[in-house]
């Protein structure tokens, strides 16, 4: 191998490439994700010293503009091995992912996820730049999620839009962001008492914790401060068995009912 190739290969021409070939780009939330790691050899022999492969999101931190990139879970492929000249290799790979994943939907105008979610893929090159990959995936709701966003349209709410926001202190959540809810009154039983229903879903294998923040409607002059200093919420959560929120729709529903007429 030629001096000269291993020089250039060191800046990124001519180097190894990597491309991720996932078999389904459509994932349900604590669904398997599967694929193929193809890795194409440059023009010399290079070193791979191990491939990560990292599911991300971004968030918006304190309700500012600016999104931060987050990683949800990072796969490990640690083996290491020469990628001779122009060689190919494939790797296949599989792994969960996580409950706690953000849902996406379709933004009918740009065609792009809300929010994005996408594999990056590093490949870590000794002695030389890492070559990366990515690929945006759509991740849909959990049976959990979908319950839970039905009973509350149920309820009398409709969804008015989701996000990633930084996770406020009171939460009880090891994950920097959580993804908020956004719902606002469809009947008039709240129509004349709440602004928004914000809900927030942080989902295990065995049990899911909702929580509730309620934006009421300015009564007054102090209900009107309140409302432009944004300290007019209320809060309440419930923590909830999996099985229940899917065979037992009617008694969670009422559980509901009762926690937001509490923060009207």
């Amino acid at each position: 191998m030629s001096f000269f190739n291993k020089v250039i290969a060191s800046i990124g021409i001519g180097t190894a490439k990597v491309d991720t070939k996932i078999s389904s780009s459509r994932v349900i939330q604590g669904g398997d994700i599967q694929g193929i790691i193809q890795i194409s050899g440059g023009q010399t022999d290079q070193e791979i010293e191990g491939i990560k492969l990292h599911l991300m999101t971004r968030y918006v931190y304190d309700e500012t503009d600016h999104p931060i990139n987050c990683i949800i879970y990072t796969y490990k492929v640690d083996e290491q091995f020469i990628i001779e000249k122009e060689e190919v290799k494939e790797l296949p790979f599989s792994f969960q992912i996580p409950f706690h994943t953000p849902m996406t939907i379709k933004d009918p105008d740009t065609l792009k996820n809300i929010p994005r979610v996408w594999i990056d893929t590093d490949l870590d090159i000794r002695h030389a730049l890492h070559s990366r990959d990515y690929d945006p995936i759509s991740i849909d709701p959990s049976a959990v999620y979908e319950t839970i966003i039905e009973l509350i349209e149920g309820i009398g709410f409709k969804r008015r839009n989701m996000k990633n926001i930084s996770a406020p202190n009171h939460f009880k959540t090891d994950h920097p962001y959580v993804q908020r809810f956004k719902f606002f009154p469809s009947c008039e039983k709240y129509s004349g008492s709440l602004n928004n229903l914000d809900v927030y879903m942080l989902q295990e294998k065995a049990e899911t914790v909702v929580y509730f923040e309620a934006e009421k409607k300015a009564k007054g002059v102090i209900d009107s401060i309140k409302e432009e200093l944004d300290v007019e919420e209320h809060h309440e959560k419930i923590t909830l068995l999996n099985d229940d929120v899917i065979k037992n729709r009617d008694v969670i529903s009422g559980q509901f009912a009762d926690i937001i007429s509490r923060l009207v």
